[in-house]
């Protein structure tokens, strides 16, 4: 004879809601939410900038001014290539977290419900 379980069930059902909190969560907090028009302009000229200082450098030799000026343009399209790095993977961490949490949440009730199932 199966026994009612609500406790069981409980589980389970707030597993599966955390799973589908994680799988939505990248998309409210993900990176469009941070990542602004602005700062797509700014990457974009650091890349270009940093494209043609490369240029620059190769062609002009030793020259220190170049040098200067190509790891200036280097450390600007590194940041902003590494802002755009953040905003990709904002909520990503929290979205894993909570996907393991919902399957040992989940996977705790499924556990508890076949144990009071056998239990007696």
């Amino acid at each position: 004879m199966i026994k009612s379980n609500k406790g069981s069930f409980i589980l389970i059902g707030g597993g599966l809601c955390l799973l589908v909190l994680s799988a939505i969560l990248p998309g409210v907090m993900g990176g469009r939410a941070t990542w602004t028009n602005e700062m797509a302009a700014r990457l974009l000229q650091a890349s270009q900038n940093y494209h043609a200082v490369l240029h620059e450098t190769a062609h002009a030799g030793d020259e220190s001014d170049s040098e200067q000026s190509f790891q200036a343009v280097q450390v600007e399209y590194l940041e902003q290539q590494s802002l755009l790095a953040a905003a990709k993977n904002r909520g990503r961490s929290s979205a894993r977290l909570l996907r393991w949490l919902g399957i040992a949440v989940a996977g705790a009730g499924i556990g508890v419900h076949i144990v009071r199932q056998f239990k007696d």
